[in-house]
Parts: C-alpha cells; structure tokens; sequence
C-alpha cells in the first residue's frame, strides 16, 4: 500500500493530504502480502479498533477517508535496501573467548547508518562508521554451544538487511568482565554536531545490582559533562539520548555503575571525537 508518509503503527497510517485511513480495509492480517479484504467488518476486532480510530479522527480534527492512496512508496523498497556479508567469523567457526571483533562489509544506496550484531538474538555491539569491524562482548548469561551470530545493516530511514553465521562458542563464564558496558557507540566513533541527536546503548548482566548509572563525557582538561541519571534500571538494555553535542573535541565517554548492595563502582568507556 502506498502513501506520502506511513505511521509505524499496526492499524493506521495516514497521508496529510487525504486524511486517515485504517489499514484494515485494505490489509488482510491473515494474508498480508494478498488482495484487500472483501468485507473487512467480518474481522471480530474491526469495530474494536474503527470506533478508536474514528474517535482519534475527531479528537484531532482530521478528515476521514476510505479512498485508496494512489501514491507509491520509492523509499521503503528492495532496491534501496542495504547489502551485508559477514567476513569474520566464518560459518562454523569456533568463538573461545567472549570478547572478539566481528568483521563485515556493508553498502547501501543511501549510505549506511549503523551496523549491529546480535548473538542469538542479543544486540552485543554497534559501529557507527567504516571500518565495519564491531568489537562485541559477549554476556556470561550466553552459555556454551552452537550460536546464531547475525550482523544488521540499517541505512538512514530504516531500511535493513541481515546476514548470519553459525559459530561454536566455547567460552566459559568470564567473571573479570564487566557487568556493564558500553554496546554503542564502539572505540573510535566519530559524531558530527550537525548530525545529532546520537544515542548511547549500554547493556547490564543483571540491571537489579544497580541504583544508579550515570554517563559522562570527559574531554582533554578532565572536565565531566553529565549526560544522564538512569536510577535503578529495570532493563538488560538501556538507551540515553543526546539531543546536542558538546563543543568540538576529542572526548572520552564514561559509564559510572553504582551499585545497591555496595562494591565497588564499574566503569566502562570509549574514546570519542566531535566534528562539525
């Protein structure tokens, strides 16, 4: 179904031309990829969800439509979908140590944002430039065995590919390794001002050891600039957003763990560089 602009959302999009349009007319969630529904009522939660969005409709003044869009979608398309191919490691390989670099290529028509990989389903690294080489940790949750290594490619709105290999990891548990560390941005990064905002992923073993996580940028006189407070996380995987970059400069940017039970604080950085 083609429109000017796609809500990301299960049962609306809506071009600002035409009005809202409610995507089960036109959808069959049973077939997705086949023809439109012949009476789209007969779904038992049509009425459910046509009375919500009528109330959406009136609520915010909006015209509401049950013309098809004409337009076509030249964004979200095979052809500008990015290419990955994994180089290292190789299908089968075997992974005995839980710290170790991913090697890939990646190309997209519209340039690439972002690589990631994920192991077995867990984001254990990001990398925001070329070389697309990540350097990954892997949890001690992830035991030993054949293990599904995938990278992800994404390029500026969103369009994906994916490539996977099967490694054996035989890693025992490492319990030297931080509990917490940075997934993204990786070593080295590069942000541009003009480019922001950037976010920062950070990924604990167990988010109910801490009552607070705190981020900082540290640049070359040893001045700290508090980005974030996270108290007492609740998820494996945390995101801190940074809406504007800090003057230009290199900079080290440092993740402070406090912990609820005392110990020691964990600290893990990267190295950072701000241009225009």
């Amino acid at each position: 179904m083609g429109a000017k602009y796609i809500a990301r959302d299960h049962h609306i999009c809506h071009d600002r031309n035409i009005g809202i349009i409610y995507i089960e007319y036109f959808v069959d969630k049973n077939n997705p990829l086949g023809p439109s529904p012949t009476n789209p009522s007969n779904d038992p939660q049509f009425n459910y969800w046509e009375s919500a969005v009528q109330g959406w409709v009136v609520k915010n003044n909006w015209n509401a439509t049950s013309t098809i869009p004409t337009e076509s979608d030249d964004q979200y398309t095979e052809e500008n979908r990015p290419s990955i191919t994994i180089d290292s490691p190789s299908e089968n390989e075997t992974v005995s140590t839980r710290q170790f670099t991913v090697q890939a290529r990646a190309s997209a028509p519209r340039g690439v944002q972002r690589v990631e990989a994920y192991l077995d389903g867990i984001l254990v690294g990001t990398r925001f430039r070329e070389p697309w080489n990540i350097s990954v940790t892997i949890p001690n949750s992830i035991v030993r065995g054949f293990r599904s290594l995938s990278v992800r490619t994404y390029d500026d709105i969103g369009n994906w590919n994916e490539a996977s290999v099967s490694i054996n990891f035989t890693a025992d548990a490492d319990e030297s390794l931080n509990q917490l560390f940075i997934l993204s941005p990786s070593d080295g990064t590069i942000w541009s001002r003009s480019a922001f905002p950037y976010r920062i992923e950070l990924r604990m073993e167990d988010p109910n050891m801490y009552s607070k996580i705190q981020a900082f940028l540290i640049n070359d006189f040893g001045d700290a600039i508090l980005l974030n407070n996270i108290e007492n996380p609740i998820n494996s995987i945390e995101t801190i957003s940074l809406p504007t970059g800090p003057a230009l400069g290199e900079y080290s940017l440092q993740i402070v763990s406090k912990k609820k039970y005392g110990g020691p604080d964990e600290i893990d950085s990267v190295h950072l560089q701000i241009i225009n």
